[in-house]
């Protein structure tokens, strides 16, 4: 048999969705797991739900702690788990019953330190839309790449062409629930606290753990895609959270010498710099913007190098002349690396 999967569930005023989640985990065909599940202070009945699976099947655990965020809900269930390989899930989604199975296999017969797959998005019962983007049926199909080539998805986030075998992997990257990974591959890794898009903190990271990494286009994952869902809102303080989640993945590439990234790479912040400043001044927030202006100026003498002339042109001439911001962002965004 092979090794016991963790997965580290974070629930926190779930009622209506957590019964879901666990079920699915119940209902799996490989055996040998355990679940994590980390109750963060939970003000409704998920923390009893939650107790009631332990009852009924002892690989639930379930930890009770004060309200501390998904990061600190995730570290614990980190800190807690036993098994030979770890994935998570959050707790108002849900997981095809084979799962498991499959994802491990896919880890033991490839030799890969972590296996990534797909997502179905589905829309709350209040909204009548189901969303899948713009996924293009195909064939299974599974890449085997390493760390450069994982990340080079991650990065390029227009994707790779039309190719169905690559269609939306770059949304997959930024996702924890969409990965089994060894356990030494979180060697030295930890969710930051007080963060949005705290998996996009650290899943570049995973792939810089890992030697060998399989991405397949099973869609086992079903993402509950609520109104308040991070993904359908960012506010003001995760427009920064992702900016400086941008600077840390251009300074982790540089750090690894990954230099066909670094232009992607720059790419993505310098926007993501340029989202933040438009937001700033639409509010008005005269403070911020005079910062992130520095900021940009700062960093562009850093990277203007790895930047291509459209991207440089654009950023610098926001440096010199900001008030063009309108404008030149329009044109920024259609810049392709």
């Amino acid at each position: 048999m092979h090794g016991k999967i963790s997965i580290i569930i974070p629930v926190y005023n779930v009622e209506k969705y957590v019964y879901q989640c666990l079920e699915s985990i119940m209902n799996q065909t490989y055996e040998n797991w355990e679940a994590i599940v980390v109750d963060d202070g939970s003000l409704d009945n998920s923390g009893s739900i939650c107790d009631a699976f332990s009852k009924k099947d002892l690989r639930f655990h379930i930890i009770h702690q004060k309200n501390g965020g998904i990061a600190a809900a995730r570290n614990s269930g980190l800190n807690y788990a036993t098994g030979k390989y770890i994935t998570f899930l959050d707790s108002d989604d849900f997981i095809v019953p084979d799962l498991f199975q499959k994802a491990l296999g896919v880890l033991t017969r490839t030799n890969a330190d972590l296996v990534q797959w797909d997502v179905n998005f589905h829309h709350d019962p209040e909204y009548s839309m189901i969303k899948n983007g713009n996924k293009i049926e195909s064939e299974y199909t599974e890449i085997i790449t390493d760390t450069e080539g994982a990340l080079s998805h991650y990065v390029d986030t227009r994707g790779v062409g039309d190719d169905p075998r690559y269609n939306n992997l770059w949304n997959d990257c930024r996702c924890v629930w969409t990965k089994l990974c060894k356990r030494e591959v979180f060697e030295g890794i930890s969710f930051p606290n007080n963060r949005q898009y705290e998996d996009d903190y650290i899943c570049h990271r995973l792939f810089g753990n890992a030697n060998v990494i399989a991405l397949i286009n099973s869609r086992m994952t079903n993402y509950r895609y609520r109104s308040n869902s991070a993904i359908r809102t960012m506010n003001a303080k995760g427009k920064l959270d992702k900016l400086d989640c941008e600077y840390d993945r251009l300074c982790y590439i540089q750090e690894k010498g990954f230099e066909s990234l670094l232009p992607h790479a720059a790419h993505n912040y310098f926007i993501s710099l340029l989202n933040c400043y438009t937001d700033n001044r639409k509010k008005k927030k005269k403070k911020v913007m005079k910062s992130l202006l520095e900021r940009c100026r700062n960093d562009y003498r850093s990277y203007k190098y790895n930047l291509n002339k459209s991207d440089k042109f654009v950023v610098e001439l926001f440096c010199k002349v900001p008030n063009l911001l309108i404008i030149l962002y329009v044109v920024y965004r259609k810049t392709k690396v």
